[in-house]
């Protein structure tokens, strides 16, 4: 099977989600399993903060992306973690360190399907993908059931929102 990039023409209703040279934020997550909305929650604060920003969330595949961020320079992912630190740690990641990263742990699943790793391969094995990716973790504490972020997360998230803001600030002024 083949796989062909934009093989039809774009119908015209449907306009492009992006113009080159911007920016993307997207926040990944599961409303339904607690601290794993982190991502979700954080999208939505960027987007009240900065309602000139596109932003977007993600609940499901991330394989929408693929052309969601055609055309961007940079792309911002917000995501919950499990990697065994303290509820609420925010870390910041380049794409290579995601990716060296997902190859340590040998992860191929997510609770997205395709996982953000796979799905910039993808991206870039055809062609395209954003200029940089930059994807800030709130460590969650809970991803059972359940629709209310621990306390740690909440504060996590306003933490990674502000990191969001000053990194999207630092682009703005840097292209002015």
């Amino acid at each position: 099977m083949h796989l062909v990039r934009h093989a039809l023409p774009r119908p015209d209703d449907r306009p492009r989600l992006t113009a080159p040279g911007s920016l993307l934020v997207v926040g990944l997550g599961n409303s339904s399993r607690a601290d794993d909305a982190a991502g979700l929650e954080a999208a939505r604060l960027v987007a009240e903060a900065r309602p000139d920003l596109r932003v977007m969330e993600c609940t499901g595949d991330v394989l929408p992306l693929v052309d969601a961020w055609d055309g961007v320079s940079l792309l911002v992912v917000i995501d919950a973690a499990r990697s065994g630190a303290t509820a609420g740690t925010v870390r910041r990641l380049t794409e290579s360190a995601l990716t060296t990263a997902s190859r340590r742990r040998h992860a191929t699943a997510s609770s997205h399907g395709l996982g953000l790793v796979e799905t910039l391969a993808l991206g870039r094995a055809l062609g395209g993908g954003p200029g940089r990716v930059v994807v800030y973790t709130v460590e969650g504490a809970r991803f059972g059931p359940g629709e209310r972020l621990s306390p740690a997360v909440r504060a996590g998230v306003r933490h990674a929102v502000q990191r969001v803001l000053d990194e999207v600030d630092g682009v703005d002024s840097a292209a002015s």
